[in-house]
């Protein structure tokens, strides 16, 4: 935690702060869950995390890629309790708005932490130990949001870090059985186009800019690293990739070809 209490005195959070920033409406918590993907994977992880979560006294919380709170369930006393440090829906835990803290300070290093008790750096969440992991995007390795358990260092309890570890790898791995079906059908669109054009090299690329297939002059002229990136091509080429967002890339074959 040493080098997350400087981040903070360099930012110049005051450790005596006992109210974090609410920066989310509830139109904006709707918004993200209407329009985010993830949710049919997230929310019956949820529901198995809050079941598990309300024997051992703690909150189940799930943040957006900015650490601001989207989903926060559990016990009504505890969360009551809660707000005495804005711990509510929409408020920020962004280690550069809260200070040390398991949600803002696993997005920083991008792995799962756990803060028990004094660890935190403003002394109001002290009273509190939370645990968290950050979800990738498999294809391209952004944060898409920060599992999180929360309850008071009383009641800590050895599994929480483990959970929030587990419902992450579950997640992940979902995504990547995604990734492998969009991947599928590049793979399949681009031997159409091979077989349909002749004399006119083509290459996919993967939402997260990894060359699928191409053409083998692509490789010999060394457009195409050994890590499958694209590293040059000529200044004519006109290239095309899965769309950026996951829904689109697995359901809509038109983001699926590249064409030089």
């Amino acid at each position: 935690m040493y080098e997350s209490w400087q981040r903070c005195q360099e930012q110049s959070i005051h450790p005596l702060s006992n109210r974090t920033a609410i920066t989310l409406s509830r139109e904006e918590i709707e918004a993200f869950w209407q329009g985010d993907s993830l949710q049919r994977i997230l929310k019956p992880l949820l529901l198995k995390l809050k079941d598990a979560s309300m024997d051992s006294g703690h909150l189940v919380t799930f943040c957006n890629a900015a650490g601001n709170i989207v989903h926060l369930d559990g016990d009504l006393s505890l969360m009551l309790k809660a707000e005495d440090m804005n711990f509510v829906l929409g408020s920020s835990w962004a280690e550069n708005r809260a200070g040390t803290n398991a949600i803002g300070t696993s997005l920083v290093t991008g792995s799962p932490v756990q803060v028990f008790a004094a660890e935190h750096f403003c002394q109001e969440v002290q009273k509190w130990t939370c645990s968290a992991a950050p979800i990738r995007d498999p294809a391209t390795r952004d944060i898409l949001g920060v599992f999180n358990l929360t309850g008071l260092w009383r009641v800590y309890h050895p599994h929480s870090l483990s959970a929030v570890i587990s419902a992450r790898q579950t997640v992940e791995s979902c995504l990547r059985n995604q990734l492998e079906q969009e991947r599928f059908r590049l793979t399949e669109r681009f031997s159409q186009l091979v077989s349909s054009v002749v004399g006119s090299p083509f290459l996919v690329l993967d939402r997260g800019g990894k060359v699928i297939n191409a053409s083998n002059m692509l490789y010999e002229q060394g457009w195409i690293d050994n890590q499958q990136n694209l590293i040059g091509a000529p200044p004519n080429v006109r290239v095309e990739r899965a769309g950026s967002d996951r829904r689109q890339a697995a359901d809509d074959s038109r983001f699926f070809a590249g064409r030089l």
